[in-house]
């Protein structure tokens, strides 16, 4: 009973109302079948009225019903004021029958009808809601709903809105600051218009909607959501679609500063991430955001979009998705990545729920109703800018100009076949350090230092068709303007990258997938790629590889692939305080050649710089000024490379190289640090990747290296020194322990002076050689029948030693550099035992050796001009004869010749025999014939290494045996080996220059026997020296010890000759030696 009727109850008595309450609700109740309880009835007023329908209990404080001014036709608005619903249900029912069903709909059908005559307004609205969502409650606040509903002939129109709705989730019976799980508050108006069966218009418009929730929440909706897995259909169920948007003809929604926060709490630590969007437009076949920002809550991440666009086109043969996305700005700290990339992994379970949900559950199969459709989606990103600070705390950053991803399916005639097609494009590509001082965009010409990776512009497009065989994915690619800087700084980030993005997934786990084929184009213009080295000083070395065009192609990536370069340029420099370089410096730079000897001018002595020492000094000194005045040493010079892989057989790899141009290389300690350093930061850099699996048969390499021209290859050497080795058609072939290589022409210098000449060489590295074998058979003392064999082979080889070179100094430079090498590598020297892997033999056969010392310059000139004196005496006095002929004859014949003209013909003819002698000298060339010669035909050597010779205890007994009267003391050896050996030689003279005889002529000389080699190295070290490899910053300065101690040799070898002769003033035993007979033996 109402506060109004008691008061009044003359009023009551009058109307006869005072069981109308009573009375009323029984009927109510009677036909909603739940029960209703009214506390008061006044006019069209309605008071405490209370509703139970199971667990849910409604109390609405007043009902009223209020005439509408403005709808005149209609009937009135139901008031209602101060609305309570509550609901406590502790387990969740199975949905109604299907009689519930109908019901709801016949009730559902009634409503429509009385809501075309009659307004809602509720006033205000609480909504509890206990133990639906487990040990939790929900609150909901509804302030100012009103619904209106309008009838025309065409459909219905309702109009619906709230002023303010608020919604809490709070977990139950917790007194922590957790409670609270989520929140969302939010005004809204709503718009439909309904014709018939189709939605003509749907309008929505919310006004600074705010949500947020908690990592606790997620596990509440991951704990619902399971409920409804292990509800999911065990059998085949049919997939339509959804049936509300085929009937939707129109959509509007506008949602205007949107905010929506997100918190997680891990261990003690507790962070927030916020979203706030300017304005959502959007309808039914597209949406659009304005100004969305995502920011974590320490302002070290944070995304910026200016708008993003979507748009959905569809026609009966071809559903279009296109999508847009300008003005990216982001901030991106790592450290923040890694801590949200903890807190999503916690998450797992409701990810896995959502997966299951998404694929419409993994113990159902499903069927679609229609074929498949063809379909096409279209991404666009412009104007993209983030800045990411590492783990170290180093800001890089990427920019990218613009990205277009464009993807398209169609099914195919044949049965079960699918194509579906993806472009990739992109424009400006960049990623590096940030460089406040220079606004401009990057460029591929000028390299700033710290440009990590630059792309000028990027197509990628690739097919895959599927068919019950298999599938076949057809890849190109096409670049222009590609840069790569591979830094220690880099190596770091793509390092923290790695392990942040980890996963413990197991490599060696296969999967029964359909037979795939991957063919793939490539092709890259203008491709640069840089190696920068970092030190704590100034200097910064680097190395630059440059190449105008790159192509790549395979038609089946498992066996057969293709690799071609054009214009290769790669060079090494120190950039000090630049920070910028140059690549077509780079590219355009020049390579160090040999330097010819230089035409002396004709006021040049030929006294002059005629000592090789003082020469030598001068080269070194002219080569530090030119390497001072150079920033740039190439290493590498190459037109044109190809590269074939072919995988077809089923264990073997042929991989061909061919170059048809000139290749320069050139070897430094610089470059050889820089690749070292390289490799080692990227081995390290990718070591968390997990290792592919390993085949049960390995695959074998059959390599192919072929060059048609002329192959020039460097050695820098320390303090000013520099080898060159030079070839023509060079050939180089290896497959498992098998190797051939071979040249028409090598040529050795030193210092640009050349040293060796070989015609036709050849190495060969056999696992087997029958040859080799009988001759291993002769030595019975051997126990290997075969062992792996080194063939050397050339038709001549020439060693030539210019006058005054210092052969010994270079030589020990590049003994120095191998030493280096094993330093830097930390390559150990291991004990020489019989356990020792054995070596291999070696077979080494010239038909021509030749050993030449050349004759001081000085004394080839000298020599030249005493022979050209000498000539020119003779020749003078003929043509002084000549013309005294010619005199006289001119007498008889009566001419009369005065004392001044016979001067006068004297004097032209003494200056006509000085201009003859000065054009004899300048064209008569010097004789290059050597100072000494010693020449060998036929030659011939054989070494073999056995298990008899094997071992340090074996090379000593040996040497005591050999040598008995000398004592060997116990010590330690750096160079121990010993070999059986066997050496033939058809013919060998010896020849002196100017002397017309041959020194030594020696014919079918035959050694062989055992040789041992030793170098004994002293305990306290006495007998060792430092050598430096001295190298520019950032690089270290290594130091390698060189033994002083001699190299001695032992052996026990026979020697066989069928003719010897020499021309010597010695007599006696010298002599005697070399008429002895026949196999006489040398200990």
């Amino acid at each position: 009973m109402s506060k109004f009727d008691r008061e009044n109850p003359k009023i009551r008595h009058i109307f006869g109302l005072r069981y109308i309450d009573f009375i009323l609700s029984r009927i109510i109740s009677y036909f909603t079948k739940c029960e209703v309880r009214i506390g008061g009835v006044g006019f069209v007023r309605l008071e405490d009225v209370t509703i139970r329908i199971a667990w849910l209990s409604i109390h609405i404080d007043v009902i009223s019903l209020k005439r509408d001014s403005a709808h005149p036709t209609r009937f009135g608005i139901l008031v209602l004021e101060d609305v309570r619903i509550e609901a406590e249900k502790n387990e969740v029912t199975s949905s109604g029958t299907s009689s519930g069903t109908s019901s709801r709909k016949i009730w559902l059908q009634r409503f429509t009808r009385f809501a075309q005559y009659c307004g809602l307004v509720i006033n205000r609205v609480h909504i509890v809601v206990m133990n639906t969502i487990p040990e939790c409650l929900l609150h909901v606040t509804i302030d100012e709903l009103s619904l209106e509903t309008f009838r025309s002939r065409e459909g219905w129109q309702f109009e619906t809105s709230c002023s303010l709705i608020q919604g809490k989730l709070l977990r139950r019976n917790s007194r922590s600051e957790r409670s609270l799980l989520a929140e969302v508050s939010m005004p809204f108006q709503l718009s439909l218009d309904i014709d018939k069966d189709y939605v003509d218009n749907v309008a929505l418009r919310i006004s600074t909607p705010s949500f947020a929730f908690t990592d606790d929440f997620l596990g509440i909706v991951e704990s619902c959501l399971s409920r409804e897995k292990e509800k999911a259909p065990s059998e085949d169920v049919v997939v339509k679609e959804d049936s509300f948007l085929s009937k939707l003809l129109s959509l509007n929604i506008d949602i205007r500063s949107i905010s929506l926060k997100y918190t997680v709490t891990s261990g003690t630590e507790s962070r927030y991430i916020t979203t706030n969007i300017k304005q959502i437009q959007a309808t039914r076949t597209s949406f659009q955001i304005l100004e969305l920002i995502i920011a974590d809550q320490l302002l070290r991440s944070e995304i910026r979009l200016n708008w993003i666009q979507y748009e959905q086109l569809d026609t009966d043969q071809e559903r279009i998705r296109r999508s847009a996305i300008d003005g990216i700005s982001a901030k991106v700290s790592m450290h923040d990545l890694h801590w949200w990339k903890g807190s999503v992994e916690k998450q797992k379970g409701i990810l896995e729920t959502f997966r299951f949900r998404r694929s419409g559950g993994s113990e159902a199969s499903f069927k679609t109703e229609k074929p498949p459709e063809k379909k096409s989606i279209a991404i666009e990103i412009s104007d993209l800018t983030t800045e990411i600070l590492d783990f170290d705390y180093q800001r890089s950053q990427m920019k990218l100009g613009f990205l277009s991803f464009e993807k398209s399916s169609e099914p195919l005639p044949g049965d079960m076949e699918h194509q579906e097609s993806y472009e990739l494009s992109l424009e400006l590509l960049f990623f590096g350090s940030i460089f406040p001082d220079s606004p401009d965009l990057p460029q591929f010409e000028m390299h700033r230092w710290g440009e990590s990776v630059f792309i000028g512009a990027l197509i990628i497009e690739w097919k895959v068709t599927d068919s019950l065989t298999g599938s076949l994915i057809d890849v190109t690619c096409g670049c222009d303007d590609f840069k790569f800087e591979w830094s220690d700084r880099l190596a770091r980030q793509i390092e923290g990258i790695l392990i942040f993005g980890g996963s413990g997934a197991d490599p060696n786990i296969t999967k029964n997938e359909p037979e795939k084929i991957l063919a793939i184009q490539v092709s890259m213009n203008r491709v640069a790629v840089l190696v920068d080295v970092s030190s704590k000083t100034s200097n910064k070395a680097y190395a630059a590889l440059t190449a105008s065009k790159l192509e790549f192609l395979t038609e089946d990536v498992r066996k057969e692939r293709i690799l071609k370069i054009e214009m290769i340029r790669g060079a090494t420099g120190i950039r000090n305080t630049k920070e910028y370089l140059y690549l077509a410096d780079i590219f355009e730079s020049e390579r160090i050649k040999p330097k010819e000897e230089e035409e002396e001018k004709p006021t040049t002595s030929p006294t002059r710089r005629w000592s090789q020492l003082e020469r030598e000094k001068n080269y070194r000194e002219e080569r530090a000024q030119r390497e001072r005045g150079s920033e740039y040493k190439q290493f590498i010079s190459m037109d044109s490379l190809e590269i074939l892989v072919d995988r077809e057989a089923p264990v073997i790899d042929k991989i061909s190289i061919f170059t048809p141009n000139e290749v320069y290389l050139a070897w430094s300690p610089q470059l050889h640090l820089i690749a070292f350093h390289a490799w080692k930061s990227v081995r390290k850099t990718f070591q968390h990747l997990p290792k592919p699996s390993t085949r049960k048969v390995p695959r074998k390499k059959h390599l192919i290296l072929t060059a048609t021209d002329f192959v020039e290859v460097q050695i820098e050497l320390a303090r000013n020194h520099r080898m060159f080795w030079q070839g023509e058609k060079f050939n180089f072939e290896r497959f498992d322990s098998q190797m051939r290589m071979s040249t028409e022409m090598l040529y050795i210098l030193m210092n640009e002076q050349r040293i060796i000449s070989v015609l036709n060489p050849c190495i060969l590295v056999q696992t087997h050689d029958e040859m080799m074998s009988q001759s291993r058979a002769a030595f019975a003392t051997l126990q290997a029948e075969t062992n792996r064999i080194w063939n050397w082979t050339a038709d001549k080889f020439l060693f030539r030693l210019p006058f005054d070179f210092n052969f010994a100094e270079i030589f020990t430079e590049f003994s120095n550099i191998i030493k280096w090498i094993k330093v830097v590598h930390e390559v150990k020297k291991s004990e020489f035992t019989e356990q020792s892997p054995l070596p291999s033999d070696v077979r080494i056969e010239f038909q021509e050796v030749c050993l030449e010392l050349e004759d001081d310059e000085f004394e080839n000139r000298l020599k030249l001009a005493a022979q050209l004196k000498e000539d020119e005496v003779y020749e003078r006095e003929k043509r002084d004869e000549a013309m005294d002929e010619q005199l006289a004859n001119l007498k008889k014949m009566g001419t009369f010749l005065s004392k001044e003209t016979l001067e006068k013909i004297r004097r032209r003819l003494f200056e006509k025999n000085s201009d003859i002698y000065i054009h004899r000298w300048n064209v008569t060339e010097i004789s290059d014939a050597p100072l000494f010669l010693s020449k060998w035909k036929g030659w011939s050597m054989r070494a073999f290494a056995d298990l008899s010779l094997h071992g340090t205890e074996k090379c000593i007994q040996m040497m005591k045996s050999f040598d008995p009267l000398s004592p060997i003391p116990e010590q330690k050896y750096s160079t121990l080996w010993a070999r059986a050996v066997e050496f033939d030689v058809d013919e060998w003279t010896v020849t002196f220059k100017d002397y017309p005889m041959k020194y030594l002529d020696i014919k079918d000389l035959h050694f062989f026997g055992t040789l041992v080699a030793a170098e004994s190295i002293a305990d306290d070290g006495r007998c060792l020296r430092e050598c430096t490899i001295p190298l520019p910053d950032p690089f270290p300065t290594h130091t390698v010890q060189r033994n002083m101690s001699p190299l001695k040799f032992y052996y026990d070898l026979q020697c066989e000759k069928s003719d010897a002769l020499r021309e010597s003033s010695f007599t006696g035993e010298l002599e005697e030696s070399f008429k002895t007979p026949i196999s006489d033996e040398f200990l």
